[in-house]
């Protein structure tokens, strides 16, 4: 998923299961419940499982 003009976000969930940040668009491909947030864009990537059921948060 990606969100422009987005805040970096303190954290993002999906139930009990907290997504994990990294340092690069790279880092999230192929890797479920990961973020990149990209400060000079502010463009927010999120790496969601396809068969994610519970709503995703984030804050």
């Amino acid at each position: 998923m990606k969100l422009n003009n987005a805040e970096k976000p303190s954290r993002i969930q999906a139930g009990n299961s907290k997504y994990k940040e990294v340092n690069s668009l790279a880092a999230i491909e192929g890797k479920t419940n990961t973020f990149f947030y990209d400060a000079n864009t502010k463009v927010l990537y999120i790496s969601i499982p396809a068969d994610e059921k519970k709503e995703v948060q984030i804050r």
